[in-house]
């Protein structure tokens, strides 16, 4: 049985991680994890994460945000709150 492709990059896509690291009192990292999706996907995983992030804690008001590019492709988020 061949898989669709789109069944394939769903199986993918449970295997991706997206790492939130702690760096400091207000201020939080999301870059790819052990398994990061490719490169050119990278700053959509960033995206929902951060989103599901904000959205789980809706008591934090964001104050800047500095996104990491290398090669045009976004590789990580930083996040500072309050």
């Amino acid at each position: 049985m061949v898989k669709l492709m789109e069944e394939q990059q769903l199986e993918n896509q449970n295997e991706i991680t997206i790492d939130r690291l702690e760096m400091g009192t207000g201020w939080v990292c999301f870059q790819g994890g052990e398994n990061p999706p490719p490169a050119n996907q990278l700053p959509y995983f960033l995206n929902d994460a951060l989103s599901n992030w904000l959205s789980r804690n809706p008591e934090f008001k964001v104050r800047t945000v500095l996104p990491v590019v290398v090669e045009g492709n976004t590789v990580a988020i930083n996040v500072w709150f309050e």
